[in-house]
């Protein structure tokens, strides 16, 4: 009967210890998206819904996506976003956000992270 009772105990104190066990918090919903990428330099621009003019073939962007959430936080969700050109003669753009420009003309460079999308509209050449 002691062995019962001890078990019981210990069953019952491994319960009660796993109650004060803090569960994991799952992240807010992002309220936007954001997507930045170095024009001139090193340190990258917000292009979120720009017009950008560029004048050279062979130029590549490494873009960065940040979903936004609450106020002014950010967090990078670039490698699960998805990436589309709308003119692949104009610019091309990989699974990691790399844009690469091959030939003149216009392109809306679109990513998509959950729900939410950010646009950014080149126009290469004349």
């Amino acid at each position: 009967m002691k062995t019962i009772s001890v078990s019981l105990v210990l069953v019952a104190a491994c319960v009660l210890a796993a109650c004060d066990t803090p569960s994991p918090v799952a992240p807010p919903a992002p309220t936007g998206l954001r997507v930045y990428a170095p024009l001139h330099g090193d340190t990258p621009s917000d292009l979120t819904n720009a017009r950008v003019g560029l004048d050279a073939d062979g130029r590549e962007l490494q873009f960065i996506a940040r979903a936004q959430l609450t106020g002014t936080n950010e967090v990078n969700v670039t490698p699960f976003t998805q990436w589309h050109s709308s003119n692949t003669d104009v610019l091309t753009v990989d699974e990691t956000g790399l844009v690469r420009v091959v030939g003149n003309g216009q392109a809306v460079l679109t990513a998509t992270y959950l729900e939410h999308t950010a646009t950014v509209t080149f126009r290469v050449g004349d």
